[in-house]
């Protein structure tokens, strides 16, 4: 198993150096590590919503399915103005 730290500090530190770097090579090198964290930052949201899923299965599809069936009812637009007030 991989340990991944401490993602959006690592995050946020490469893209601090990013501000401060005035030789392309250099910069080259942190935009690569920025990538790479990044796409393990992308892993682990991916992660976590495999979790959830797998915990919440079925549950929680149905509450966001309840939710937006809500929203749809309530969100509705019953008339419209012109600017002239027809």
């Amino acid at each position: 198993m991989t340990k991944f730290g401490n993602v959006h500090r690592e995050i946020r530190m490469r893209n601090e150096r990013l501000k401060w770097v005035t030789c392309v090579q250099e910069r080259d090198g942190i935009l690569e590590e920025l990538n790479e964290w990044r796409r393990r930052e992308e892993m682990l949201w991916w992660q976590r919503s495999r979790v959830d899923f797998l915990q919440y299965g079925e549950k929680k599809f149905s509450w966001f399915h309840n939710k937006a069936s809500i929203h749809k009812l309530v969100n509705h637009i019953t008339e419209l103005k012109g600017p002239d007030g027809k």
